[in-house]
């Protein structure tokens, strides 16, 4: 008996009473013993990092080229973070953007600086909650 098909477009086929148990089975979004169709709901999808990064330039980040006054920091620090929260965008996704702002001194800092956590396996996040100043650098 040849296979039944499992929803028209998708092309996934389900086998069925045995036969040709050696051949894999592409893996299909239906559940496997409820005799539901389909699963409840796909994953979100997952946007492209040059749609991400062109969105996020839209924004008009500001530049931050780390010869600036302390204040002037906090305050570049306090607008981006405010872009961010905007935006929803996770911590993750927050380190790989705000690395785009970065120039000058600034970038030469964060090249040394990322480059020594990634060979001491320090995770980025941690360290800059734990700085000696007692005050927290969560993103959030």
């Amino acid at each position: 008996m040849p296979p039944r098909r499992r929803g028209r477009s998708r092309g996934l086929f389900q086998e069925s009473g045995g036969q040709n148990e050696d051949q894999s089975i592409a893996p299909s979004h239906t559940l496997e013993s409820s005799g539901e169709e389909e699963a409840a709901a796909p994953p979100a999808p997952v946007e492209r990092m040059d749609v991400v990064i062109a969105r996020f330039q839209r924004m008009s980040p500001p530049i931050f080229n780390g010869d600036e006054s302390s204040e002037d920091a906090d305050s570049w620090l306090h607008s981006v973070i405010h872009l961010f929260d905007r935006a929803q965008y996770d911590d993750d996704l927050r380190l790989r953007l705000v690395t785009l702002l970065l120039r000058k001194s600034a970038e030469r800092w964060w090249r040394g600086t990322s480059s020594t956590l990634l060979e001491t396996g320090v995770g980025l996040l941690g360290t800059l909650s734990n700085r000696s100043s007692g005050r927290s650098m969560s993103w959030r």
